[in-house]
C-alpha cells in the first residue's frame, strides 16, 4: 500500500487500477405478484435491463425465483421491496431473505419488516452478507408473509419497485 501510494503521489502515469468489484447484478420482479398471506417470490424476476445499467462480471441465473451465484466469495446482499396490504390493515408484513447451502433446503438469513393500512405500500428493505463457498449449492430466493389479510410485491418492467442487487466484496 505505501508503495502504491508513494507511486500515485510522485506523479507517475500508467498505473492500473483493479477492478475491486468483480461481481454486481441488478434483478425486480417485472409485475405484481398475487395477493397471499405467505409466498416466495418465484415469477417474473428479469435482470435490470435499463440502459444505463451494466452487470458486472458473469452475474447471477435465476430459475423459478432461485439465484445462483457466478463464482465463490462473500457477497453483499440488499433487497427492496414495495409490500402493498391488501382487503384490509396488515399489522405485519415480512420480507425474507433465505440462503441454501445444499441446494435444497433453505434458511431464513434475513428479515425486514413493515406495516400498512387497506391498499397503502410500503418500501421494506433487508440486507446481509453470505460467504459463498460453493456455486453449486448455494442458492438465494426471497419471500413474504404476513399473519393478517393478504399483501403482494409490487413490480415493473422499466424501474425498480421490489429488487434486488448481489455485489461480490472479497475472496472465501
Amino acid at each position: 500500500l505505501m508503495a502504491l501510494t508513494q507511486i500515485i503521489g510522485s506523479g507517475i502515469s500508467g498505473v492500473t487500477v483493479p477492478n475491486f468489484i468483480p461481481e454486481f447484478d441488478n434483478w425486480r420482479i417485472t409485475s405484481n405478484t398475487s395477493n397471499t398471506s405467505s409466498a416466495d417470490i418465484t415469477a417474473n424476476w428479469e435482470r435490470n435491463d435499463d440502459a444505463i445499467f451494466e452487470k458486472i462480471g458473469t452475474g447471477l441465473t435465476e430459475a423459478s425465483g432461485v439465484f445462483t451465484f457466478p463464482s465463490t466469495g462473500k457477497y453483499l446482499i440488499h433487497m427492496s421491496a414495495q409490500i402493498q396490504a391488501r382487503s384490509g390493515q396488515v399489522g405485519q408484513m415480512v420480507l425474507k431473505g433465505n440462503v441454501s447451502t445444499d441446494g435444497t433446503n433453505y434458511t431464513q438469513f434475513a428479515q425486514g419488516e413493515g406495516t400498512a393500512l387497506d391498499d397503502d405500500v410500503t418500501n421494506i428493505n433487508l440486507s446481509f452478507l453470505i460467504n459463498v463457498t460453493n456455486t453449486t449449492n448455494f442458492k438465494l430466493r426471497f419471500g413474504m408473509s404476513t399473519g393478517e389479510n393478504n399483501i403482494r410485491a409490487l413490480g415493473a418492467s422499466d424501474l425498480n419497485r421490489t429488487y434486488f442487487t448481489a455485489m461480490k466484496i472479497g475472496a472465501t
